[in-house]
């Protein structure tokens, strides 16, 4: 089926930015707003996605527009682009020939409209910059709560780019992770498997007003985790994939990796790899890993698995580690950052002895702990190679930790916890967004004692455990959603701990709590006070409707033998008894649909295509009492 839009649509809300650009005009084709990253120093990459209007053709073409001022008036580069529904719409441009370090505005047009106008940065050059501030992000999870996090960080002025370590999306079924049962609800309503579903689940959670935001104010460096998948994959499968009723794993992998290629502002690869580095001057090379899909091995079973010492079982693979080694070796930055996605560091979690090695467990062997040869050869590469200042930044576990990392760190002969000797790196974990962290899936209590058992002898059992099962842990907390700001100067690395007062609703409030350092040379983490932010900007507003508009259609799509038709609210507490309509060639009508928008924000209406007859149909949008006539043409 060739589907067409063949309506103008009109703009339906205002997103009053922060202090860093104007208040601008979120309007139709381009409701998911603009996003940029990948930053080098003389390049960036801008993004947006156009809904098609007014074409009779499958081929959309536009121009974008890069600036030195918010206004826009002093333009450097202008260029078109072309996009169609092979891309999902979704535009991705590489400016190139940039001054480094400098902050540029972009816009694009397309159908006589204009975007937002997005913010972006350049990395610098060497000696440009004395200090550089990231937010470190992970485990977005829509069903369990609001973005505040976003909301907050892009309010920020002082930031050089967003760090997400994975977990942009999450591939269930409504319902199928909510530990909450907030009404947030999903598009589509099932688990995604192919690239329709893998669309419209990027589309739904880019139309939420904090992730545009966020995207529109600073640059992202993102990385993959499993669920832009599905939960724990890896090379040749995953846990939530059954290949007997979900169809073959290569596919699916394929088509989720298309995806997140068009939505996300990363920088294309022809074999759609994402494991890269990004050079910030002399102070610092980020080196972005994948430990999800290129080479990871099933998981051992459990740690008593004849195999969990087995040499062959890699989380990076031999041509990814040598890679990373090349990197490390030939960084002449001051600082060495690894953004990768699961947890390097031993986490024992202390109910179980742990004086004889081979049966000091982990209990989560989905992190490094499932793969312990390979995390050796890289210690003992760090080691033997005298790499300095090493920092790993890990997303995943919906959890804060601040760690020495050392091999085999409770024994006292390789680690010494007071005076960090044979630590050789440090690493820190990064609360979700809003993914369930331990209290809202086991107890308060229950979190509360794991946290103990973490990082002291364990008080729920203490006949086996006499003694610190984690000496190399500094800092953990088990039950907060937040996220870090990761502060780079050259004489030490800073990682601040900041945490949200709530997810269950839109909110701008958080708090600092703690700040841990390692200064250059050293692999020793100490409590140091916040590094207050330059500035913040105002605050924003939430979406307004200028227009009357109740509803918008922000994307149809395809499935087999049936059309989604994904519906997006500014106003989510209505409920309309129908809203949207389907017509014939002569627009007589067919049948309605039903739009339950209560409480939530995007609805999805699909139909069989199989039982409509062939020939020309239509779909309009229907307002509360006024029909527009908006008609989205397509053939059966």
């Amino acid at each position: 089926m060739k589907i067409v839009f063949t309506a103008l649509f009109l703009s339906f809300f205002y997103l009053n930015t922060s202090a860093q650009l104007p208040q601008q005009n979120l309007a139709a084709p381009f409701y998911h707003g603009v996003a940029s990253g990948d930053p080098l120093i003389d390049a960036v990459i801008i993004w947006t996605r156009v809904a098609p209007i007014n074409q009779t053709e499958n081929k959309v073409e536009g121009k974008w527009l890069v600036a030195m001022d918010a206004a826009m008036k002093n333009q450097v580069q202008i260029g078109v682009f072309e996009t169609d529904d092979s891309k999902d719409y979704t535009v991705k441009i590489d400016v190139t020939n940039l001054k480094s370090n400098t902050y540029y505005y972009y816009q694009f047009e397309a159908f006589g409209k204009k975007s937002i106008i997005g913010r972006t940065k350049t990395a610098p050059k060497k000696a440009e910059s004395d200090a550089l501030n990231f937010a470190v992000v992970s485990c977005n999870n829509f069903q369990d709560g609001y973005f505040n996090g976003y909301r907050v960080i892009s309010k920020r002025n002082d930031l050089d780019a967003v760090i997400h370590l994975g977990d942009y999306i999450y591939e269930y079924g409504e319902g199928g992770y909510n530990r909450k049962n907030l009404a947030r609800n999903l598009s589509p309503t099932t688990e995604i498997l192919d690239l329709a579903d893998y669309r419209m689940r990027y589309s739904q959670y880019r139309l939420d007003i904090d992730f545009i935001k966020v995207h529109q104010q600073h640059p992202f460096i993102c990385i993959w985790d499993d669920h832009e998948t599905a939960n724990d994959s890896y090379k040749d499968g995953a846990q939530n994939h059954n290949p007997k009723y979900e169809g073959d794993w290569e596919t699916r992998k394929k088509l989720a990796k298309q995806a997140y290629f068009e939505w996300l502002p990363i920088r294309n690869h022809p074999e759609q790899k994402i494991n890269r580095i990004l050079k910030y001057g002399d102070l610092a090379d980020l080196i972005m890993l994948d430990t999800r899909l290129e080479a990871r091995d099933k998981k051992p079973q459990d740690m008593f698995a004849a195999d969990y010492m087995d040499s062959t079982r890699v989380i990076l693979g031999k041509e990814q580690r040598e890679w990373l080694f090349d990197a490390l070796k030939n960084s002449t930055a001051e600082w060495k950052i690894i953004g990768q996605q699961v947890i390097f560091s031993e986490l024992n979690v202390g109910w179980v002895d742990f004086r004889d090695r081979q049966r000091s467990e982990n209990y989560f062997l989905d992190i490094w702990d499932g793969y312990p040869v390979e995390r050796t050869k890289v210690i003992d590469f760090l080691k033997e190679s005298r790499i300095e200042n090493t920092v790993l930044l890990t997303g995943d576990f919906h959890s804060s930790f601040a760690y020495e990392v050392a091999d085999n760190p409770t024994n006292s002969e390789n680690y010494n916890p007071e005076n960090s000797k044979g630590a050789v790196a440090v690493e820190f974990v990064t609360p979700s967004i809003t993914s369930s962290n331990f209290d809202e899936i086991l107890s308060k209590y229950r979190s509360r004692k794991i946290e103990q058992c973490l990082d002291e002898p364990c008080p729920m059992f203490p006949f086996f455990y006499k003694k610190n099962p984690n000496p190399h842990l500094k800092y953990v907390d088990l039950r907060k959603h937040g996220f870090i700001i990761l502060n780079v100067t050259k004489a030490q690395t800073q990682a601040s701990f900041y945490y949200l007062e709530t997810i269950d609703k839109r909110s701008d409030d958080y708090y600092f709590e703690t700040a841990l350092a390692t200064k250059s040379g050293q692999n020793h983490l100490q409590v140091v006070a916040e590094i207050i932010p330059k500035s913040l900007a105002e605050a924003a507003k939430n979406i307004e409707n200028t227009t009357g508009k109740r509803t918008i259609i922000s994307g149809i799509y395809q499935k087999e033998n049936a059309t989604y038709v994904q519906l997006y609210t500014a106003f989510p507490n209505v409920e309309y008894d129908f809203c949207l309509s389907l017509l014939n060639e002569q627009k007589e009508l067919i049948k309605t649909f039903p739009c339950k928008f209560k409480g939530r924000t995007v609805y999805t209406v699909h139909f069989s295509s199989t039982a409509l007859p062939k020939g020309k149909y239509y779909l309009r949008l229907e307002n509360d009492t006024i029909l527009e006539e908006d008609l989205y043409y397509f053939e059966n």
